[in-house]
Order: C-alpha cells, then sequence, then structure tokens
C-alpha cells in the first residue's frame, strides 16, 4: 500500500473556513493540531505521519495464531508502554501488515488529527483503509475528518467551551491526564489565541487542487458559495459535513461534489420544500443551517419483507437450512458407521473421546450453518438500517 502522495500542505484559510462549520476559530483547531501531531499531517519523506499501536494490534488480532506471531516478532503486547516507541513506524507497520493487513492499518493513529484507524468510520470513512488512501494527498482532508470525527465523537461542545480535560478525555482516552493532554491543549490554545485569526472570504474557496488554472467558486449576493455536481474543495467538505450530520449524506467526506452527494442534496431540498434543482445556493445553506436531523422512518423486517428487499437473503437461509440438513444427515450416518467399526475394533471398550471424534463433522456443519445464518442477519439488519435513516436514497 502507498502511504505518500502529493502530501499538500495546510493553508490557514482552510483552518478558519473548517473551523467556523463547527461554531469554533481556528484557535482551538491550531490547539488539537500542535498537540497530537506538532502541527504537521505529512513526515519528512512526505508520507502521512502515523504512529503503530502494538497494544492496539495485539487486541484487534484477537487470541491465535496471528497475534502468537505479532508477540513473538515484537509487533504486539497487551499493555501500552510496554516498550518504546521507535524513531520511524512505518517498519513496523510494514511487518505487521504482513500478518494481517487491515488490523495493522486498524491500529495506528493517522495524520495531522492522528486519528486512529479503527476510528475511520466516526471520521467518515467506510474503513481505516479508504480513510488512509484518502490522506495522502492533502492536509486540509486530515482536518476535515479530524472535525468530523470530534463531531461524531460529541467532543465539539467541549471544544467551543474550552473544556480541555473533557475534550481530552474523550481525544485521547482514559490515560489523557496521566500524559497532561488537557494542559497541553490549553497552553497551545493559549498560544494561538494571542496570535491574529486568519480572516476568510468566499472568493478564495478551491474548486479542486487537481485544477491548474482554478476558477473561483461563484457566489450569491450574499457572499455564500454556489457548488453544485464536479465542484471540489472546502466548501463541498462543508456541505458533506452538514447533511452527514442532518443525515442526508453517508459517503466520504471528500470534498467531492458527485452524484452520491447531489441525491442527498435533492432530497435534502425536497423535504424543506425548496426547488429540488441539485445546487446549493443560499437558500439551501440558510435550510442547513436551521433544519433538524432527519427523523427516522420507523422501518421493520417485514416492511421490507412486503417490497422484496430481503427476498435474497431469505432465498439464502432457505438454501442453507436444506444444506445443513443434508449435511448433519450424511455425518450421522458416516459417524455411525465409524462407530461401528470403532465397538468392533475395541471390543466394546470405548473411551469418552472415541465416542465423541467421529461427531466432530456435525459440528463444524453446525459453526458453517450459524456464521451461514449470521451473515444473512448482518445484511438484513443493514439493509433495514439503511431505508430507516434513508441512507439508500442517494445511492
Amino acid at each position: 500500500m502507498i502511504f505518500s502522495g502529493t502530501a499538500k500542505r495546510l493553508e490557514s484559510l482552510d483552518i478558519s473556513l473548517i473551523a467556523s462549520t463547527i461554531g469554533c476559530g481556528e484557535d482551538h483547531l491550531h490547539a488539537v493540531m500542535e498537540v497530537e501531531t506538532r502541527g504537521g499531517g505529512f513526515d519528512r519523506h512526505g508520507r502521512i505521519k502515523m504512529l503503530f499501536e502494538p497494544h492496539v494490534f495485539y487486541r484487534d488480532l484477537g487470541a491465535g495464531a496471528k497475534r502468537d506471531q505479532a508477540v513473538r516478532e515484537g509487533l504486539a503486547y497487551k499493555s501500552w508502554g510496554a516498550e518504546k516507541y521507535p524513531h520511524d513506524s512505518y517498519p513496523r507497520l510494514q511487518r505487521a501488515m504482513q500478518i494481517d493487513s487491515i488490523a495493522a492499518l486498524r491500529s495506528c493513529s493517522w495524520g495531522l488529527g492522528q486519528i486512529m484507524g479503527f476510528n475511520a468510520g466516526l471520521a467518515g470513512y467506510d474503513d481505516a483503509a479508504s480513510m488512509v488512501e484518502a490522506f495522502r494527498d492533502d492536509e486540509d482532508t486530515h482536518l476535515a475528518a479530524m472535525v468530523q470525527f470530534i463531531v461524531s465523537s460529541g467532543l465539539d461542545d467541549d471544544l467551543r467551551r474550552q473544556d480541555w480535560r473533557g475534550f481530552a478525555r474523550g481525544y485521547n482516552g482514559a490515560g489523557y491526564e496521566r500524559h497532561g493532554y488537557h494542559t497541553q491543549l490549553r497552553q497551545a490554545f493559549e498560544k494561538w489565541r494571542a496570535i491574529p485569526d486568519t480572516p476568510f472570504t468566499t472568493d478564495n474557496i478551491e474548486r479542486g487542487e487537481h485544477d491548474p488554472n482554478p476558477s473561483p467558486v461563484p457566489q450569491s449576493a450574499s457572499g455564500q458559495p454556489i457548488i453544485q455536481i464536479g465542484d471540489r474543495g472546502v466548501a463541498v467538505k462543508m456541505l458533506q459535513a452538514d447533511m452527514h450530520g442532518l443525515r442526508y449524506f453517508t459517503g466520504r467526506i471528500d470534498g467531492h461534489f458527485g452524484p452520491r452527494t447531489r441525491g442527498g442534496v435533492l432530497t435534502f431540498q425536497a423535504d424543506q420544500g425548496l426547488e429540488a434543482d441539485g445546487v446549493v445556493g443560499p437558500r439551501t445553506w440558510s435550510a442547513l443551517s436551521t433544519a433538524e436531523p432527519r427523523p427516522l422512518r420507523g422501518v421493520t423486517e417485514a416492511d421490507l419483507e412486503d417490497s422484496g428487499t430481503l427476498a435474497d437473503t431469505r432465498r439464502s437461509d432457505r438454501a442453507a437450512d436444506v444444506a445443513a440438513i443434508g449435511a448433519v444427515a450424511k455425518t450421522v450416518s458416516d459417524a455411525q458407521e465409524q462407530i461401528a467399526d470403532v465397538q468392533a475394533a475395541a471390543d466394546g471398550a470405548l473411551s469418552l473421546w472415541q465416542t465423541v471424534q467421529p461427531y466432530w463433522p456435525i459440528a463444524l456443519v453446525v459453526v458453517a450453518y450459524l456464521v451461514w445464518r449470521g451473515m444473512n442477519q448482518s445484511t438484513r439488519n443493514r439493509r433495514v438500517k439503511d431505508a430507516d435513516t434513508g441512507a439508500h436514497d442517494a445511492r
């Protein structure tokens, strides 16, 4: 996996604009970034700044051969602080990925906000790998993810009222006080508060860093950006973050106004009684600032059964039932023959193990059956949740 890209640094304009989406100033975000990563999201090699956590890798692997191997190689241990961190965590990560790439990526803190891989969902991504890929090119993506994590974790109130102890407890975990994170955050905030903020206007919002000759974002008479499908940049991230909080957008907050973002905008505009044209102008921005989160619909499995949405999972369940019954019947028959053979060979002096041993195929079939049914139930639960929240509307 590639961990470096264009490595574009954050601009003060980006910080001011993204901070405004949660009602705080750039000093608040500067403080968090300074304490978590000493102000940068990339290392001197242009790679995403990263710290591999062996105690998290130990926990994420779970008991078994993979964990045993990781412990033998010094890549996993039970408790934090068992060993010192190396100067460069990437060699450790590469070795850990050879054991289990998913668990390895989940066991690192990434980028400007040092977001743990297992928290990728709270930062607006499907998984750790998706978050890492998005972080390779631009620090404003790191910052937007950090802010999304703060909001998803309910820490934005603590940040706004400068409750550094409460914020550090939620952001850094139970050990925050031992490391003095709350004190460091307060001191960093006081330092940045003494430095004049960077004012921003919508004249300077980028449409896309990949456009060599970017044109300014169109504005309304009130100075608000007008954005639509095909646009890119911080203003789109603001839109996506707002719609995510209102349950109108469930995709990645990547600053790309694509079909999924447009679908969420159309649904929101229709619900608010606005002209559903997919263009975000002053009336849509105003509605986003005052709207309540989209209510859940109370959808049940029975509702989706009637619409045929769960038909494929039911067919799969029936196939599993038939296959399991057939397999168990054959296994029982084979086991009976094995028992007869063992009885003849041992002249009736069977040990407990000899009696139970022929039945292990039945246990294997039962486990496979339960896993199959569990996966189908998980699929049904996701579809019910999507329909309940309206998350599937823009797909």
